[in-house]
């Protein structure tokens, strides 16, 4: 799973939790149902929580990254960071040494890009 997708799951799973302690009626003073509704929270809060630890430990599935030189972004940072099959565009002027100690890295030139050791 991507960074990304991952990060995005984990805002889900963290505002599913945050809608369920604000829905009115969860805690039902009327009838005198707090305690019952507060367990049904807690585990609520529980699972949503195990889901975010499940989430943040599931491998990063292949993607593209881009590096943009120009900025100040460096190949060899995008290289550590990525996971075998990935996909790494290159752009702007860019200096190396670069090492890619890894299996199935595509290093991909966008028009204009200049790499230099």
């Amino acid at each position: 799973m991507h960074e990304l997708s991952k990060a995005a799951l984990v805002v889900a799973a963290s505002l599913i939790s945050a809608i369920a302690l604000s829905k009115p009626g969860l805690a039902d003073h009327e009838t005198g149902h707090d305690e019952v509704a507060r367990g049904g929270v807690k585990a609520l809060e529980q699972r949503v929580w195990d889901l975010e630890n499940i989430l943040l430990s599931l491998p990063a599935a292949p993607g593209v990254r881009s590096v943009d030189c120009a900025v100040g972004e460096t190949i060899q940072a995008a290289v550590d960071s990525a996971v075998e099959g990935d996909t790494i565009e290159v752009s702007g002027t860019c200096s190396g040494p670069v090492l890619i100690d890894k299996d199935r890295i595509e290093l991909v030139g966008m028009p204009g890009a200049t790499i230099s050791a």
